[in-house]
């Protein structure tokens, strides 16, 4: 009877646990609703990421992406990375347009 219990308790905490920001959630669109956001192809991106020396794009603390075209066909995506990378894709699809970067 405890046993019965306690897997009713150990099962409830798992259940009620809610993924935070920060952890990968499995969302195969995200990039794509990321691009469309910004006005860019998945090539354009690229392309800017390209022109600009294929820097690191800082995704957060300790996180960095040393690779955008294979980030950008990974199915999942931490939120705080698709942030990132869409505020890297808009300063510098500025700068590759004579304007000034934010």
């Amino acid at each position: 009877m405890n046993e019965s219990k306690r897997k009713k308790v150990d099962t409830s905490d798992r259940v009620d646990q809610k993924p935070s920001n920060t952890e990968a959630r499995d969302y195969a669109h995200a990039w794509d609703e990321l691009l469309q956001e910004v006005g860019l192809s998945k090539e354009q991106a690229i392309s800017i990421w390209d022109q600009q020396g294929r820097p690191v794009i800082h995704l957060g603390l300790c996180e960095n992406c040393f690779d955008l075209a294979k980030l950008l066909t990974q199915k999942s995506a931490k939120s705080a990375h698709v942030v990132a990378v869409k505020e890297w894709l808009v300063k510098h699809k500025k700068q590759n347009r004579g304007e000034k970067g934010c």
